[in-house]
């Protein structure tokens, strides 16, 4: 999740300007993949519902895209100039995008993206920043230990990378599944900073998952629909269940998280009661993706190939 402050413009290429445009009240901080003719910066495109690309495999279904685009994303390394916000700061991987995926209505804030790390150098660029380090360290041991013990009803947060700004108003139809040389957890959440309506805008479908010999860390995320909330962001309210509070250090906004808390907890038990076949798309269509990936021990090698 990035920040509300920051725009990314996102080319086939991956070299990073910075544009500082100066507004009434605080700066705006653009961010700008530019054009670059380094061979990592290509674009390799699939469409035969079969992916094939540097140590990574999966299969999709041609209902959720048209393609996929696979590329090599160039690293982002903490340092004095650049220390967050998390996950902006990630090492050399490699992405794929789906691309025309199924028309969402209005127009998804969820990629359709999958990306695979290499955990050695994702700690690695975390290294200038030793706080923010060990944090990446604890998210990972926490990922591995819920999936040794796959208990679905875990306390406390979703282990994420990369590091989240903002946080996860709830989970839903938590699962876990295995690909041929790993595993991970699948759920569907609403990531945000403030409170907020559940919308389909705002809905995701998020896989967080090691391989066995914990050398790589996969995620991915889609956007998914259900039928029973607002499509537009914008227009999704609380149904008369939450009132909005007039400030936030009062007594009056203990009362409106009180309410909201309550509302999240009926919307997530509402998707909790929905068949997966009922979400748009299936929610199959996406572990069936998640299933098939496979990913080859010198993947790491491949990466880094010029």
């Amino acid at each position: 999740m990035r920040s509300i402050a920051e725009v990314v413009v996102l080319t086939t290429a991956l070299s990073l300007v910075l544009i500082l445009l100066a507004v009434p009240s605080t700066p705006v901080l653009i961010y700008v993949w530019a054009e670059s003719n380094t061979p990592q910066a290509k674009t390799q495109v699939f469409q035969e519902a079969k992916v094939d690309y540097r140590g990574v495999r999966f299969n999709y279904d041609k209902s959720l895209a048209s393609e996929v685009t696979a590329k090599i994303v160039e690293a982002q390394v903490a340092s004095a100039e650049n220390s967050g916000p998390g996950d902006t700061i990630y090492p050399t991987h490699v992405a794929f995008e789906l691309v025309g995926t199924y028309p969402p209505k209005p127009t998804s804030f969820i990629g359709s993206e999958i990306h695979v790390y290499p955990v050695r150098e994702y700690k690695q660029a975390f290294a200038p920043d030793p706080k923010a380090a060990r944090e990446v360290s604890a998210t990972i041991v926490r990922l591995q230990r819920i999936l040794s013990t796959r208990d679905l009803a875990f306390k406390g947060e979703v282990p994420l990378l990369p590091l989240p700004d903002g946080y996860l108003a709830f989970r839903a139809h938590t699962a876990f599944l295995r690909f041929k040389q790993g595993s991970g957890m699948v759920f569907l959440t609403q990531g945000q900073q403030d409170e907020m309506p559940v919308n389909n805008q705002s809905l995701s479908y998020e896989f967080q998952g090691l391989t066995n010999d914990g050398r790589y860390y996969v995620t991915a995320e889609f956007p998914v629909a259900a039928p029973f909330l607002a499509y537009d962001r914008d227009t999704a309210n609380y149904g008369g269940s939450v009132k909005e509070s007039s400030c936030y250090q009062c007594p009056d906004h203990a009362r409106f998280m009180r309410e909201y808390r309550a509302y999240v907890r009926t919307i997530s038990n509402k998707l909790e009661k929905l068949p997966p076949d009922k979400f748009q798309p299936s929610l199959k269509l996406f572990d069936d993706l998640i299933t098939s990936i496979e990913v080859d021990g010198n993947a790491d090698r491949l990466i880094k190939q010029q």
